[in-house]
């Protein structure tokens, strides 16, 4: 009789853990779904790019084009940071390919907002193969933007380019409908 109760007990425990586990496997698979599925605001991105944008000519007007693309980086992030904006750097991505999962295999300059890629430069030129990086990190990841901004360039306007992901779902405004 004894037994019998710690042995319901037990079963108890294992039912609400069954319950915590299928709570927690709904719930990652719910976020999973909403990360591939998320609509885009276009207004929501373009204000993140507009700061980005905004920052990079201010880091370019002070310092010119004598600094290293790390330093860059760094300076761009923490005035993003400033700004109130969520800025992940040197963000490793996974790639699945048919359930092969190769770890870390890209890495992200910045990622800004969970949305925008910033990839940074310090050349003398852009070629072809930077813009085709940036357009390759926003296939795989599924974020809506991408920045490649080159502050080597006489002017980041000369140096910048911005890529949308058309994969992506994007949700219109009402004020760009009417």
């Amino acid at each position: 009789m004894v037994e019998d109760c710690f042995i319901a007990r037990d079963l108890r425990g294992l039912q609400k853990n069954n319950h915590l586990l299928t709570l927690i496997t709904s719930l990652l698979s719910f976020f999973t779904h909403i990360r591939e599925n998320t609509m885009w605001k276009r207004e929501v991105i373009n204000q993140i790019t507009d700061t980005i944008i905004a920052c990079a000519v201010q880091i370019h007007k002070r310092f010119g084009p004598i600094l290293y693309e790390r330093v860059y980086e760094i300076m761009l992030s923490q005035m993003l940071i400033q700004r109130g904006l969520e800025v992940e750097r040197q963000k490793a991505i996974d790639i699945d390919f048919d359930g092969i999962v190769f770890q870390r295999a890209l890495r992200l300059d910045l990622l800004v907002e969970e949305s925008v890629i910033v990839e940074i430069k310090a050349l003398e030129f852009l070629s072809k193969h930077h813009e085709n990086q940036l357009l390759s990190y926003l296939r795989v990841t599924n974020y809506p933007t991408g920045l490649l901004i080159n502050f080597h360039a006489d002017t980041i306007k000369k140096g910048l380019l911005r890529r949308d992901n058309f994969r992506c779902s994007w949700e219109e405004s009402n004020e760009s409908s009417s």
